[in-house]
This record gives structure tokens, sequence and C-alpha cells, in this order.
């Protein structure tokens, strides 16, 4: 039983966590995309 809650709770921070790593990882490419396409222009 011990297990189970262990693994539900596990469960639970990686589902809260994701869209905070999502979205940090999403900033990320968006900053390196920004800076690639300020690169290209000049």
């Amino acid at each position: 039983m011990f297990y189970c809650s262990s693994v539900f709770t596990y469960c639970i921070d990686s589902v809260s966590l994701a869209p905070k790593f999502a979205i940090s990882v999403g900033k990320f490419h968006i900053s390196k995309l920004l800076e690639n396409q300020q690169k290209t222009k000049r």
C-alpha cells in the first residue's frame, strides 16, 4: 500500500511540474529562435 501511495504522489508531482518545465523549455526555445532571427536579419 505504501508503494502505491508513493507512486501516486510521484505522479501528482510530475504532473504539476510538467507544465512549469514545458513553459521554461518553451521560453528557452523562443529566445533562441529570436536570437537566430536577429542574427540572420543583419
